[in-house]
């Protein structure tokens, strides 16, 4: 009876894990974590959009009909608790201070009364 139980025991691949992005094009990107994942439909709050690129940590879904991103493992580094940086592989950023001000690719602040106070 043990035996039986042993045999027909199947192991499911987990709902969720992380990978790593193998490749990132225009028209599809995929991912290799305990299998290849292809054609990764990417999630994101309203209005963001994002394409992960080669070599970056991403968290995947199984779901019906394939997989679904729901983003890459962030860096908080330099951010306050209640701090948003917004940024792109190439080096352009935005960081939403708590204070109220912008500070655009890391040297021109703006005041949260839009006037620049400040460069880096």
């Amino acid at each position: 009876m043990w035996l039986s139980r042993i045999i027909n025991k199947t192991e499911s691949p987990p709902l969720a894990e992380t990978g790593e992005v193998t490749l990132s094009s225009a028209e599809n990107w995929e991912a290799d974590a305990s299998q290849r994942m292809r054609n990764i439909n990417s999630y994101a709050p309203y209005g963001y959009s994002y394409k992960a690129p080669v070599g970056e940590e991403i968290f995947v879904l199984s779901a019906e009909g394939g997989f679904a991103s729901l983003g890459t493992k962030a860096s908080s580094q330099g951010l306050e608790a209640g701090e948003v940086k917004i940024c792109s592989k190439g080096g352009a950023s935005i960081e939403l201070k708590n204070d109220g001000s912008i500070v655009l690719n890391g040297c021109v602040t703006v005041s949260r009364g839009g006037q620049i106070t400040g460069w880096r």
